[in-house]
């Protein structure tokens, strides 16, 4: 939007300054019309160019100094959730959701009893006590890396942003309410459950449409200025 803005203010000067001007206003009217408009493309103009200068720029680089821990946190988030329906016994494809169906996750629930124990080798060597212990341990978990994401809030584009406060909500349906005896089986979590697969999936896919610029951009600043020499040992 500011850039058309500008696009049309700017386009609007040239037009008047090189063109409109050296034809005589035909009323005092238009002619008062036309200097408010032209003061008021200059003014937009100035004024762009003063937020491009003093607040885009130092923004960008922040985004781009941010990158691998605003990537390594969703990632990780993804990779928590995927190891949560691996647990369900859910066959799918490497940390992809794009195959599973809601049916799928709501057979897998009916099956399981959240009083039996957890064995999940992907997340712990001792088996969880039970499903609530491991619905707590993936709460805490996750809230932690999404913790980090959130100090970044400005950083981060305002979509992905959207998914992960409704990963964050589902997250506290979750864990919430260990209702031992009335509940025979998952059935009650398997909405929150697709809630964080389907959402976490959507983060990582929309992380700003010039995510890959920035992590090229990243990258080349990386062998420009030689920063990989830091972990290189002294010759």
């Amino acid at each position: 939007m500011i850039k058309i803005i500008f696009i049309v203010a700017f386009g609007s000067i040239l037009l008047i300054e090189l063109l409109l001007k050296r034809f005589p206003a035909k009323a005092p009217w238009i002619f008062s019309m036309g200097d408010i408009y032209l003061k008021l493309c200059y003014s937009l103009c100035a004024a762009i160019v003063f937020y491009f200068i003093n607040q885009h720029l130092p923004k960008e680089k922040r985004k781009l100094k941010s990158l691998i821990l605003v990537s390594n946190r969703l990632v990780k988030i993804h990779q928590e959730i995927y190891f949560l329906v691996l647990s369900l016994n859910v066959n799918m494809e490497q940390q992809n959701f794009s195959n599973v169906k809601r049916k799928m996750i709501n057979d897998a629930c009916s099956k399981i009893n959240p009083n039996d124990s957890v064995i999940a080798t992907h997340d712990s060597v001792i088996p969880f006590l039970d499903w609530y212990e491991y619905f707590n341990y993936k709460e805490e978990k996750i809230r932690s890396l999404i913790k980090d994401l959130i100090t970044l809030n400005d950083l981060i584009d305002s979509t992905a942003m959207y998914y992960i406060y409704n990963i964050d909500q589902a997250l506290g349906s979750l864990s919430k309410g260990r209702q031992r005896y009335s509940n025979t089986d998952l059935l009650f979590w398997s909405s929150d459950i697709w809630t964080l697969m389907i959402d976490s999936e959507a983060a990582l896919k929309n992380r700003g449409k010039n995510w890959h610029n920035l992590e090229r951009e990243h990258s080349k600043n990386f062998i420009k200025n030689k920063e990989g020499n830091r972990y290189l040992p002294n010759e």
